[in-house]
């Protein structure tokens, strides 16, 4: 859940992981680790929280 409040966030980090996991080819390890940032960034985390 915390991926889809980072993807639906209108923020620029959510706009990036869209952009991340919309590639067409699978994550290389650093790219998890940038989606992992990324989902904090958005506010994902934080949701997961409250």
């Amino acid at each position: 859940m915390t991926v889809v409040v980072a993807l639906t966030s209108d923020t620029p980090a959510g706009q990036e992981l869209h952009l991340l996991y919309n590639r067409g080819r699978p994550l290389t390890d650093a790219d998890v680790v940038r989606a992992a940032q990324l989902v904090d960034t958005a506010g994902g985390r934080a949701w997961s929280r409250t």
